[in-house]
């Protein structure tokens, strides 16, 4: 393998592990057994839907906490304000968040009549009309940019979306997901730079060793 091939790989892969390199404390907070579903039924999670909670952090955690046979609604994460993350379902769980269909954007990943078997639901927590907060944003950008990487999901405006893009009338977080599209594209950047920084200064290092070692 010639040097321009393996610069590329060593490129590649040390701005892949840049990208999904994660230490993020997800703190986990269960939901009430009635207000989800156990399973997928089969159907692997092809897409993430971002929500606003209307309501703050804590009022998230005991509203999904209380058990809610006539109506059940669940979600599988909620970032809050302050940047903290919660989990509610296991993502091997069906949450409910999204299962009615009113129009829809993203019909390349919805392959079963309930979108919910194949996404995963992110709340903010907030109000519709406020903008995030920045610890809020960067925990939000993290979350995604791990979950994608863990099941493969395409970082696009298909398969990142608002709930709107489902349900006409609920919330429209587009705003939201543009500026997490966008910090993905400067992470993506930065990674680039900074993993040629390195193999420069890896190549640099290897050639003074091997003047030392001739000397």
């Amino acid at each position: 393998m010639n040097f321009r091939k393996r610069l590329v790989i060593v490129l590649i892969k040390t701005m892949y592990d840049n990208l999904v390199r994660t230490n993020m404390n997800i703190i986990q907070k269960p939901c009430a057994d009635v207000n989800y579903a156990k399973g997928r039924q089969n159907y692997a999670i092809k897409a993430l839907v971002v929500h606003i909670a209307q309501g703050t952090l804590a009022g998230t955690d005991s509203w999904f906490a209380q058990p809610r046979p006539d109506k059940p609604t669940s979600a599988h994460y909620i970032v809050g304000k302050n940047g903290e993350v919660h989990q509610y379902v296991p993502d091997s769980d069906e949450a409910y968040h999204a299962g009615v269909i009113d129009y829809s954007t993203c019909a390349s990943w919805i392959t079963a009549q309930n979108p919910n078997l194949v996404t995963l639901g992110i709340e903010n927590e907030g109000y519709l009309g406020e903008r995030w907060t920045e610890p809020q944003m960067a925990s939000l950008c993290a979350l995604v940019g791990q979950l994608c990487a863990k099941y493969g999901i395409p970082q696009d405006i298909e398969h990142i979306v608002s709930h709107s893009a489902i349900t006409s009338y609920k919330e429209n977080m587009d705003d939201w997901i543009a500026e997490i599209l966008r910090r993905k594209k400067l992470a993506y950047l930065q990674s680039w730079l900074d993993s040629l920084k390195q193999m420069l200064a890896n190549l640099l290092k290897g050639r003074s060793n091997q003047k030392l070692s001739t000397t």
